[in-house]
């Protein structure tokens, strides 16, 4: 369950060389939260509220794909055990248009944990989450949404709704990891899970950047307490 909040409160798991500014038919469309070149991989560590490693992840741009009107990013997204043994492989999409970066909330659903489900029916209703181009501190961002539900036979087996809400751009900052000095914006949100008898709900704080997102994400309980966090480690061109 944590892991599943983990990934969708780090919703954007993505510098210095990158543009991060899409562009179709000589325009600008949006400010991408995300490496844009192909073959550009990012290598990030997941650690417990005790400084514990749990896991690690590899996310690689395999294609990027403009047209007048979008540009799509295809990505490769690869887990790792504390060990470094692969535990799941899965590939997903971003796209930028009108402006606005947009990730589905689809695509951020933990894969290891939807393989179980891989035989049964899956309905997914959702709203994507969006980072619009003109940031400015003290800002508002729209709530994203998704809904799941597990069928057999026609027969309901499980339901599932994540709600991203209270989401605010709090400050613009340095942030520093192995992978070098980033200038960010933070920002703030709260998640809130229910899955049958489970209704979670955490507070997240993301340091993102232009064209490479995600630098350090943490996740926090209810009464205040770490929960996990997650750090970008290194950037492979």
């Amino acid at each position: 369950m944590k892991k599943i909040v983990f990934i969708l409160g780090t919703a954007l798991i993505l510098l210095s060389s990158f543009s991060g500014v899409l562009k179709s038919a000589g325009d600008d469309l949006c400010k991408a939260y995300f490496p844009v070149d192909v073959g550009t991989t990012l290598t990030y560590e997941s650690y417990n509220g005790k400084d514990k490693l749990q896991s690690s992840d590899q996310m690689t741009v395999t294609d990027v794909i403009e047209s007048t009107a979008s540009t799509l990013i295809k990505v490769n997204m690869k887990s790792f055990d504390k060990k470094g043994e692969e535990a799941s492989s899965t590939d997903v999409e971003y796209i930028c248009e009108d402006g606005v970066f947009k990730i589905s909330m689809e695509s951020m659903m933990d894969s290891e944990t939807m393989e179980a489900y891989k035989d049964m029916e899956v309905t997914m209703t959702q709203t994507e989450l969006e980072i619009p181009s003109d940031l400015t501190v003290g800002q508002d961002l729209p709530d994203a949404d998704i809904e799941i539900i597990i069928s057999s036979s026609g027969m309901q087996i499980m339901k599932m709704n994540v709600k991203i809400t209270e989401r605010k751009v709090e400050a613009k900052e340095s942030m520093t990891t192995s992978a070098g000095t980033f200038e960010c914006y933070k920002f703030s949100q709260t998640t809130n899970m229910k899955m049958m008898f489970i209704d979670k709900t955490y507070k997240n704080v993301d340091w993102y950047t232009e064209g490479i997102g995600s630098v350090r994400s943490e996740t926090y309980t209810e009464n205040g307490k770490l929960d996990n966090y997650r750090v970008l480690t290194n950037i492979s061109r």
